[in-house]
């Protein structure tokens, strides 16, 4: 799965929902700002740098377009 965030004042990210670390799925922590992990605390920043282990990969970009008609998520991830 993937987390779409609008950045504040920029672009739509698309983030693999998958830890690094163990592989649980991850969710946007509204208060702190950025991705966290509820299995083991690793933290995820809006570009998937591991903010907080003990993740030590990044998570998974995809790139993003945005169109008149919505947005459109490649597959293939660019980090």
């Amino acid at each position: 799965g993937l987390i779409l965030l609008r950045v504040p004042d920029g672009p739509v990210v698309a983030l693999s929902m998958v830890c690094t670390h163990w592989g649980c799925d991850v969710d946007w922590d509204t208060k702190q700002a950025c991705v966290d992990c509820p299995c083991h605390g690793s933290r995820f920043d809006t570009t998937g740098k591991v903010l907080e282990g003990p993740a030590d990969e990044p998570l998974p970009v995809y790139p993003v377009t945005e169109t008149a008609d919505g947005i459109i998520v490649q597959f293939k991830p660019v980090a």
